[in-house]
């Protein structure tokens, strides 16, 4: 397997969310071509856990799938020197208004990474404190309380349809069998 070779790299669209950038890259000696992605900073997805084991899911609009959408909070680094955990904690008291006491990471996995750089941390929150959201002007978010049986029989309905919360909710799971 071998490695392109960036011979140049631009800007080619930025936003609030994410840049679209052009490389052009040698894919093997003397065939070169252009090769568009998404340029997004490193995020996290949390898995918010009662003391009874449920899990707090999200419910808002995606714009770019024209339907609400079941998920576990997350969100991407909006400033340069934040930690992990700190984005962590900041996403799951704006989107949910959920405190939590005692966080774990999980590990990490790549979002979409045929057409994205992106990064995604799994982050299990326990010793829960609800208490108001503060979600962005984008955002009309509502708060679900399910059991894992719950969000299971969700992603088998489809109901449940966001790849990050299906990778996170199995991985989380896997992290329960150890």
């Amino acid at each position: 397997m071998s490695i392109w070779k960036v011979l140049k790299s631009k800007k080619v669209h930025e936003n609030n969310w994410y840049n679209v950038i052009q490389d052009e890259v040698e894919i093997k000696e003397g065939k070169n071509i252009f090769y568009h992605y998404i340029d997004k900073p490193t995020g996290a997805v949390i898995v918010p856990v009662d003391d009874e084991g449920n899990l707090f899911l999200v419910k808002q609009y995606r714009h770019p799938i024209r339907q609400e959408s079941l998920e576990f909070v997350m969100g991407s680094v909006e400033e340069k020197d934040i930690a992990l955990l700190d984005l962590a904690r900041r996403e799951l008291k704006e989107e949910s208004g959920i405190v939590a006491t005692e966080w774990e990471e999980l590990g990490r996995f790549s979002w979409m990474n045929g057409i994205g750089n992106q990064w995604g941390h799994i982050f299990v929150a326990k010793r829960l404190t609800m208490g108001e959201s503060q979600p962005e002007e984008t955002e009309d978010i509502s708060l679900l309380k399910c059991s894992l049986e719950e969000v299971k029989q969700m992603i088998e309905k489809g109901e449940i349809h966001d790849v990050a919360t299906i990778a996170v909710f199995y991985r989380y799971l896997q992290y329960l069998e150890l």
